[in-house]
C-alpha cells in the first residue's frame, strides 16, 4: 500500500511542478540573474507543494523498501508512475494522447503485472 501512496504522491508532484513552472514567464525572466529566476520558481505555491509531495513520496517509498525487495518495487514504482502521470497530464493538463502512447502503456501494465508475480511457491 505504501508503494501505491507512494507513486499516487510522484505523480502529483510532477503535475504540481509542472503547473508552478506553467505560471512563471520565463521569457520575461531571461535578462534577470539565476538567482532571482530561482527565487521566483521557490516561491510559486504549486512548486513548493510538488516539491513536498516529492519528499512524501520519498518517505513512502522508503517505507516500502523495508516491505518490498528493491529489485520488485523500482520497476513497479517506475512503471506505475509513468502510468500515473501520463493520464494525469492528459485529464488534468489537457495534453494530447496517441494510440501509440496507450499500447505502451498497455504493455507497461501488462510488465508491471509479471514483475509483481510470485508464482507458485
Amino acid at each position: 500500500m505504501s508503494l501505491f501512496v507512494s507513486i499516487l504522491l510522484n505523480a502529483l508532484a510532477h503535475y504540481s511542478i509542472k503547473v508552478g513552472m506553467k505560471g512563471l514567464d520565463l521569457a520575461s525572466l531571461k535578462s534577470e540573474a539565476l538567482w532571482a529566476i530561482v527565487f521566483k520558481a521557490i516561491v510559486q505555491p504549486s512548486l513548493l507543494l510538488g516539491m513536498l509531495l516529492f519528499v512524501t513520496s520519498l518517505i513512502a517509498y522508503s517505507y516500502s523498501l523495508s516491505k518490498i525487495p528493491l529489485n520488485i518495487a523500482y520497476p513497479i514504482f517506475m512503471s506505475l508512475g509513468i502510468i500515473f502521470v501520463s493520464l494525469l497530464s492528459f485529464f488534468a493538463l489537457h495534453e494530447s494522447f496517441r494510440w501509440i502512447q496507450i499500447l505502451g502503456m498497455g504493455f507497461i501494465f501488462l510488465g508491471v503485472g509479471l514483475l509483481s508475480f510470485r508464482g507458485i511457491s
